[in-house]
């Protein structure tokens, strides 16, 4: 178990490089950010694309974006090997430390029916669920708020 004094993961902004790597992760994981939607994310002014490497040997990335009020998880993906040993709260926690998130002070993110394993993240990290719901499958809202 990993503490919170020290922190193994380097996480960095994405650079072209990385591209092919998320693109992979997400073909292997059978997630749904494509190249197209990746590339728009590269190009959003308030977007902000972070990538977590382990040992130089990339394990995941995040996807936000900064609104007004609030910073909204698009997308947040980690190697399952790596998995529930502290990089996903690394990343969460880098998001906090951002000046956008002193700010608004909230976060939040979406998560489907079928995600158990986000929406147990999501509550492990301090997130609750403000609200359910139904467009043709069930979207669960969570808020973060610090």
């Amino acid at each position: 178990m990993l503490t919170k004094k020290y922190c193994p993961f380097l996480i960095r902004y994405v650079s072209k490089l990385d591209i092919a790597k998320i693109e992979k992760m997400n073909k292997e994981a059978g997630l749904s950010l494509n190249h197209d939607q990746l590339l728009v994310a590269l190009k959003d002014i308030d977007c902000v694309v972070l990538s977590i490497e382990y040992k130089e040997i990339f394990i995941g990335y995040a996807v936000y974006k900064k609104k007004d009020k609030f910073i909204k998880l698009l997308d947040i993906c980690i190697d399952p090997y790596y998995r529930r040993q502290g990089a996903g709260t690394a990343i969460l926690d880098y998001i906090k430390k951002c000046g956008a998130f002193r700010l608004n002070k909230k976060i939040m993110c979406c998560a489907d029916e079928y995600s158990l394993e986000l929406h147990l993240f999501l509550r492990a990290n301090g997130f609750k669920c403000t609200s359910i719901n139904k467009y043709g499958e069930y979207k669960f809202q969570y808020e973060q708020m610090d």
